[in-house]
């Protein structure tokens, strides 16, 4: 079946198929073609590389499933910058991990298995229907190969089978639910005194001694970040001559072609009869069961009803008790034989005998749906706009091509490719890792600039597509390394963090006290509100009770059951500075000993937890176990 995915597929790319994939295709490694000693890859696991332009795009990716989490901005910091390359580079080598685990295991993803993945992608979809037309066109775009996709769709899928077998596998007692579902549904009494650290910032006063050395032991936090500008040569498909000439017989072989396509969409409905033949079969069984389909022909030729013997003698358990029905059929549906034997019928006709790997067939043709083609006078112009179109994608590719392959081989400059081209080098203004101008705005471009081979040994990048028929290749113009912001330029950023610091350990203080207090007061209804604290009592409340600090909730609820008539108190750090004194008075059980309707979906939260608790030990086994080199530097 994939084969004739590949002999029907033609066209152009989208973006989508990528990013389905999880992990990169790499490659190469230009180190490897320069021939020196260098390794040519970033990191590797056993035998598997993983090369640095495989690490700049997943960290690519990673950044645009951020910016989408997070509003479209990330923070501009050197520590934020290398904790997520660090996390990429993790879920390559974990990548890694679980293939080589899942081969050795014997994991394996059959042909069929693959094809009807494929053949259930959203892209390759018209109408809910696959279309090969729409496979290798969605795919060249990409100048990704068939046998390059599918590579990597099967090792996706095969990582997939390793880690469903595991996470599947965890069971949850019912005794466990049950207590979990007790505790998630009890309540708790709560009152809490909240300290606000706001409160003590007038208090507070601060030497210029202070705020120098606050200033120099946090200089991370005030630092300009690293920034590269660079030299840019860029290509468009709207630069090539659009007024390309189309003879009348290359219109006519593109409306013979889309005829053809027509014609694939067509839709046969039929019924079979089945007599199935084991693989194994000998010569003599498999003899017999052909003249037993031979005999059962014979009498749906002298009219015995088709459907009648499809019910008695048929060996297909889909259909024989449909009377052999198969429903409407279209091509690539069926084996190469049974879809022969089917297109070559006429309306009411039945097949003589045919043999397939499944056995010995009898097909009656029940109706035909027939798309109808539009006229060649109808089609001309578009055909002419497709003709056209072609030729311009040809010499486009022609071109980026010969920037690809020049900028490649003299990768000191771009100059040479820019002659040849016939275009212009541009020159970008400075930007960071995270944000830039112009095509600086380009997240591509951004992580193409800021990687080892760009920034560090000062070659050109690989060619990179910004858009269909558009692509650019840069190299370093100009480099900033991060540096400290002068005092005076955040001078009070500076004060109010300190400010707050200072605020907060009064906040604390002040929290210390009251908690020695309550030895002798028993119960926060003792204290009065002042300037610098507040005692809200919100009563018995749930987990879910949405208008304290979800952090006071949260730690509520993991307090120790109080002792005898006397309260639990305990006080904990928030995140905005202040400090809250909790009060647990008391713990209401939910009545009854019945599960309640959560209970279903709590047993389903305590398997995911399970199964991610078994799936980290095991990943975090293989690694142990396996070798993995990190070589370059992030």
């Amino acid at each position: 079946m994939l084969q004739a995915i590949n002999d029907k597929a033609k066209g152009i790319l989208g973006w989508i198929v990528i990013a389905f994939i999880s992990v990169p295709f790499a490659l190469w490694g230009i180190q490897e073609y320069l021939g020196d000693n260098q390794p040519s890859y970033l990191a590797k696991v056993n035998d598997s590389e993983i090369s640095g332009q495989e690490f700049e795009q997943a960290l690519a990716r990673h950044r645009d499933r951020l910016k989408t989490m997070f509003g479209g901005e990330l923070p501009d910091s050197p520590v934020f910058d290398s904790q997520i390359k660090k996390q990429v580079l993790d879920q390559l080598i974990s990548s890694r991990v679980l293939e080589t685990a899942s081969q050795k295991s014997g994991f394996r993803i059959s042909d069929s298995l693959l094809a009807a993945k494929i053949r259930s992608m959203e892209p390759f979809l018209q109408d809910g229907k696959f279309m090969a037309s729409n496979y290798e066109q969605l795919l060249r775009s990409q100048g990704m190969s068939v046998s390059e996709f599918e590579y990597l769709m099967r090792r996706d899928l095969l990582t997939q089978q390793l880690q469903n077998g595991i996470t599947r596998s965890s069971i949850v007692d019912g005794a466990s639910v049950k207590l979990v579902d007790r505790l998630q549904n009890q309540t708790r009494d709560i009152t809490y005194l909240l300290v606000k650290q706001a409160s003590y910032h007038e208090d507070v006063s601060l030497t210029e001694d202070e705020i120098q050395q606050f200033y120099t032991q946090n200089q991370d936090r005030y630092m300009h970040p690293e920034q590269v500008s660079v030299a840019y040569i860029e290509f468009k498909g709207d630069q090539l001559a659009v007024d390309i000439p189309v003879d009348e017989e290359a219109v006519r072989r593109a409306y013979d072609e889309y005829v053809a396509g027509i014609a694939e969409q067509e839709e046969r409905k039929a019924k079979h009869i089945l007599i199935q033949v084991n693989e194994s079969a000998s010569d003599v069984e498999k003899a017999e069961k052909q003249n037993k389909a031979e005999s059962i022909l014979a009498r749906v030729k002298a009219g015995e009803s088709f459907e009648v013997l499809a019910k008695a003698e048929s060996d297909d358990p889909g259909s024989a008790k449909q009377g052999g029905d198969l429903g409407w059929v279209n091509r690539g549906m069926m084996v190469p034989a049974f879809e022969t034997a089917l297109y070559k019928l006429n309306k009411n006709e039945v097949s003589d005998v045919i043999q397939t790997g499944f056995g010995f067939h009898i097909i009656q043709l029940d109706d035909i749906k027939a798309a109808q083609p539009d006229s060649f006078e109808n089609k001309k112009q578009e055909m002419v706009a497709q003709l056209k179109q072609h030729e311009i994608d040809n010499q486009f590719y022609e071109r980026s091509e010969m920037m690809s392959s020049m900028t490649y081989e003299n990768d000191d400059t771009l100059q040479l490719a820019a002659d040849a081209l016939g275009i212009k080098i541009q020159h970008s203004g400075l930007f960071t890792r995270s944000a830039g101008q112009g095509i600086a705005n380009n997240e591509s471009v951004r992580a193409a600039a800021f990687s080892a081979a760009v920034l560090k040994e000062g070659r050109n990048s690989d060619v990179i597509e910004l858009e269909k028929n558009h692509i650019v290749v840069v190299r370093i113009d100009e480099h900033q390394s991060a540096k400290p912001k002068a005092l005076q330029d955040v001078r009070a950023a500076v004060e109010l963090a300190l400010k707050t610091q200072k605020a907060r350990s009064k906040a604390q203080s002040m929290a210390l006290q009251v908690m020695a207090d309550l030895q002798q007061m028993k119960s926060l209804s003792a204290f009065d509100k002042n300037s610098h604290y507040e005692v809200k009592n919100i009563g018995f409340i749930n987990r879910d009770y949405a208008d304290a600090d979800r952090a006071i909730i949260k730690t509520a609820f993991e307090m120790s059951r109080p002792e005898g008539n006397d309260p639990s108190f305990t006080s904990i750090d928030l995140n905005n500075g202040d400090v809250a004194v909790i009060q647990l008075a008391a713990i209401q059980e939910p009545s009854g000993s019945t599960e309640t309707a959560d209970a279903s979906k709590i047993r389903q939260q305590i398997e995911k937890e399970l199964s991610n608790q078994e799936m980290l030990s095991i990943l975090a086994y293989l690694k142990s176990q396996s070798e993995v080199a990190v070589v370059g530097k992030l």
